[in-house]
């Protein structure tokens, strides 16, 4: 009942009053210790991460004898099905109090063990079964790599004609070099909101272009992209930077509540702390001005020529001094993948540079991806595959959202294996 209800879109409460969200469920333990590894959940927007533990009874956690036992001292939340006497200190939910219907059907919800995936429950047809816990090797598996492969180029091409629609549109109205900046700046800007808030982000770089931010000072241009979007900021969120202006620490849209999305777009709900609103937005507005510098460019430029796909060749291209929430490892993963390579595939074939084009889809295959997600983790476990590249990173995305998501079995790459 836990692993069916625990969803990143779930609030709980737990019994200290708390506001929890999971995350990350963790991984199952079938030994010694904790029923779940490396969890990760907020507390009251805290990030936290460690083991879970669950029990019938709230009495159990003393009665196993967990609060003698070293292996539990990384439990970072107690789940339990009912209420009792409170001795652990540890965050506690007694999940009989926030099932929102009926013990029995709540039990028979949680019993319904369909495999996401339809090719991977007992009762897909067979020409579309997939024998479940094989690992890469043979022609079967060949094949199966061959279609992450074809899958993550279909999502390449997608992503390369969106921005190429959008240049056209820029065409119209700015001569081709402002036009290729623009693009990039408001494709950044959609990147800083990964994480719930790309689309918002992305209409601040619509609403306030890089030629006019680009005229303003730090503190400037804060207020300027803050109103743009309808952000209110508070002196408890700013820090001091150089220029005299402030860094937000978190951003709050107007009239909005605690959680959820407000009128403006913007979404506060199960949102990690490094993905908060004034922290992005404060990166952004400090960054963002190098896009109209040409020393930027020929080194981005240069640098991709020359076939670097190391995340650590591109890391200074998107830090700056004036923010201490420059992003990390993971998010410039990110970029190079969902940013830089199709931007970077267009701007070489409407400049004539096919050697540019050709190494921007390099850079997009072979880059160290970012971490996994839910999407991902759909084929990493039922297929035993490792997604130790960004092809098969970007493959089983493709298929997950296109076609396992809405069902369209008759139509995925695998019915053609």
């Amino acid at each position: 009942m836990w692993l069916h209800r625990a969803q990143p879109d779930v609030e709980f409460v737990t019994l200290q009053r708390q506001c929890v969200r999971v995350i990350d469920p963790g991984k199952l333990n079938r030994h010694d210790g904790p029923d779940f590894r490396n969890a990760v959940i907020t507390v009251d927007g805290v990030l936290r991460r460690g083991d879970i533990e669950i029990h019938t009874n709230r009495e159990d956690w003393h009665r196993h004898g967990h609060d003698r036992d070293a292996n539990y001292d990384g439990v970072v939340l107690h789940v339990c099905l009912f209420d009792g006497p409170a001795r652990e200190g540890m965050p506690t939910i007694a999940l009989s109090m926030q099932l929102g219907t009926s013990f029995r059907d709540a039990w028979s919800g949680a019993r319904d063990r369909r495999h996401p995936l339809a090719c991977l429950r007992p009762s897909a047809p067979m020409q579309f079964r997939v024998r479940r816990g094989f690992s890469l090797g043979g022609a079967e598996n060949a094949s199966l790599d061959a279609m992450l492969a074809l899958a993550a180029a279909r999502r390449f091409e997608r992503k390369f004609r969106r921005l190429a629609l959008r240049f056209d549109a820029l065409l119209r109205e700015n001569e081709p070099a402002v036009a290729f900046r623009q693009l990039l700046y408001e494709t950044m800007a959609r990147a800083a909101g990964y994480g719930g808030n790309e689309q918002p982000f992305e209409s601040l770089a619509r609403a306030v272009s890089l030629r006019t931010l680009s005229t303003l000072t730090l503190a400037q241009r804060l207020e300027r992209l803050a109103a743009a979007g309808g952000l209110t900021r508070h002196p408890a969120y700013l820090t001091p930077v150089a220029d005299g202006g402030g860094l937000p620490q978190a951003g709050i849209p107007a009239g909005s509540r605690r959680c959820g999305r407000s009128a403006a777009g913007w979404n506060n709900a199960a949102v990690m702390p490094h993905n908060r609103i004034g922290r992005r937005l404060g990166w952004f507005a400090a960054w963002a001005v190098v896009l109209d510098e040409p020393a930027w460019w020929r080194c981005l430029l240069g640098t991709v020529r020359m076939g670097q796909c190391e995340l650590r060749s591109y890391e200074g291209m998107f830090h700056t001094a004036l923010s201490k929430d420059n992003p990390g490892t993971d998010r410039i993963a990110e970029i190079m993948i969902n940013v830089l390579a199709p931007f970077l595939r267009l701007y070489g074939e409407r400049k004539g540079d096919m050697a540019l084009a050709r190494a921007a889809a390099k850079l997009y295959f072979s880059v160290t991806p970012a971490p996994q997600n839910r999407h991902t983790r759909l084929f990493t476990d039922g297929f035993d595959l490792h997604c130790d590249t960004s092809a098969r990173q970007q493959g089983m995305i493709e298929l997950a959202t296109e076609f396992c998501q809405s069902q369209r079995c008759t139509q995925c790459l695998y019915a053609a294996i």
